[in-house]
């Protein structure tokens, strides 16, 4: 499954499963995510209930002692807000 907003972590529908289950409609999605990377490149990654899935590469995540999980950016920049 590969997971195209990891905000709602929302996964890509496949044609033959949208066929399958009567669909007639089709995702608009942009090129980029609701964090504002891109979703040109994916990772291998496990949900919590270790489910393999595909997320952007710049999905970056760490499990809390708590369980929380918590995402990052790639790089400090990407927190700047522009002056």
């Amino acid at each position: 499954m590969k997971v195209v907003e990891p905000y709602q972590m929302l996964g890509e529908i496949a044609p033959d499963l949208a066929a399958a289950l009567g669909v007639d409609t089709v995702s608009l999605c942009g090129t980029g995510t609701m964090f504002g990377y891109p979703q040109a490149a994916f990772k291998a990654w496990r949900l919590a209930d270790s489910t393999p899935v595909m997320v952007p590469v710049d999905f970056n995540t760490v499990y809390e002692a708590n369980g929380e999980l918590r995402q990052w950016p790639r790089t400090i920049d990407a927190c700047r807000r522009a002056p």
